[in-house]
C-alpha cells in the first residue's frame, strides 16, 4: 500500500527502481529539496555525487556538502537529503537493473507527473554511472560468499642472488591483490617469477573477453 506523501496529499508513488515499493518519506523529501536548487547548486552536486560512487571512503559528503550549500546560499539540510534520495535511486536502479527510461518515469512519478533539468540530468548520471553500480552489485553479492578479487597494485623489482645462490638478474612482479569478504576488505601479497607470469597471461588470454 503507499504511504503519504508529507509534503501533499498525494500518495507516493511506487517506484521500480525499489521494486515496486512506494517512495520513502526520505526519498520524496530529498527529491523535493533536489528539484529546489539552482543550477550551479546542483552541478556542484552532482560532482560531489560522482565523487562518492567512484571513491565511496575518500569523500567527505558533510565538508563538501557543507561548501555547496554557503556558495549557493541553500540549506545544508537540505542538500543533504537531496543528495541521499539521489543515492537511493540511483542505488535502486542499478540493483533492480532498470533501463534509464524506466527510471526517468520513477522520477516523473516523484514528481507528480512533471519533468524538468533535474530529473533528465539524474538520469544521464544514471547512463554513466550504471555500469560501474552493477560491477559492485555482483561484487558485494560473490563478497557475501567468500573472497571476491576488488583490485591490484603491483611494482616490479630484479632479484640478482641470495643465500642460495646467484638468480642472475631476474624481474620479479610484485602483486597485491584487494579483495572483499562480506563487509570485510584484505590484501593479499605475491611474488610472481617469470614462469608464474606466463601462467596468468595464459589464463588473461583465455579468460580476458569473458
Amino acid at each position: 500500500m503507499a504511504t503519504s506523501d508529507p509534503h501533499g496529499d498525494r500518495p507516493a508513488p511506487n517506484l521500480g527502481c525499489l521494486h515496486g515499493a512506494p517512495a520513502p518519506a526520505r526519498v520524496v523529501e530529498g527529491w523535493r529539496h533536489l528539484t529546489g536548487l539552482p543550477e550551479a547548486a546542483r552541478n556542484d552536486l552532482w560532482q560531489i555525487l560522482g565523487a562518492a560512487i567512484l571513491q565511496p571512503e575518500a569523500t567527505d559528503l558533510r565538508s563538501a556538502i557543507e561548501a555547496v550549500a554557503r556558495e549557493h546560499q541553500v540549506p545544508a539540510p537540505a542538500t543533504l537529503a537531496a543528495l541521499e534520495a539521489c543515492d537511493v535511486l540511483l542505488a535502486g536502479a542499478a540493483a533492480a537493473n532498470l533501463e534509464p527510461d524506466a527510471l526517468a518515469q520513477d522520477l516523473a512519478s516523484l514528481a507528480g507527473g512533471a519533468t524538468g533539468p533535474p530529473a533528465a540530468e539524474l538520469v544521464q548520471r544514471y547512463r554513466e554511472v550504471r555500469p560501474l553500480l552493477r560491477e559492485r552489485l555482483l561484487e558485494a553479492t560473490l563478497a557475501d560468499h567468500g573472497k571476491v578479487l576488488t583490485g591490484l597494485d603491483w611494482r616490479v623489482d630484479e632479484v640478482t642472488a641470495s643465500d642460495r645462490g646467484v638468480v642472475g638478474r631476474t624481474s620479479v612482479v610484485y602483486l597485491t591483490l584487494r579483495y572483499r569478504e562480506g563487509t570485510e576488505e584484505g590484501r593479499l601479497s605475491l611474488q610472481l617469477t617469470p614462469a608464474a607470469l606466463r601462467h596468468l597471461r595464459a589464463f588473461t588470454e583465455r579468460f580476458g573477453d569473458r
